[in-house]
């Protein structure tokens, strides 16, 4: 009697198994895929978002703890806010888009000098 439990519980564990990797598999050809899909959709809300300036995380705290009490507590024209929350994303965001600016050029660069 033990001996069939015994080979039945391996016979369910190959299957489990088996299982689990058509499931991974069928997850990891999907990938690339799904990660383009949300990834165009991320943008898609960045760009149809109701705000002048929208904050795209990491940086998004800045919306919530600097420019929100900024607004509510001082007596800035809307230029001059504007303006303010221009230089703070200015400063926020340039480190991020020069060091991926220079990925996109040394990257381009050493496709040309390489092939």
């Amino acid at each position: 009697m033990s001996m069939y439990i015994g080979v039945s519980m391996l016979i369910l564990y190959n299957i489990l198994i088996g299982v689990i990797n058509q499931c991974m598999v069928e997850i990891t050809q999907n990938a690339a895929q799904e990660f383009r899909f949300a990834y165009t959709m991320r943008v898609a809300e960045y760009v149809s978002a109701n705000q002048t300036y929208p904050c795209v995380p990491p940086l998004n705290f800045l919306q919530i703890f600097v420019f929100w009490p900024l607004r509510k507590t001082t007596t800035l024209s809307r230029r001059s806010f504007a303006l303010i929350r221009s230089l703070v994303l200015l400063v926020a965001y340039a480190p991020h888009l020069v060091i991926y600016a220079l990925y996109k050029n040394v990257g381009r660069w050493w496709r040309s000098t390489s092939g």
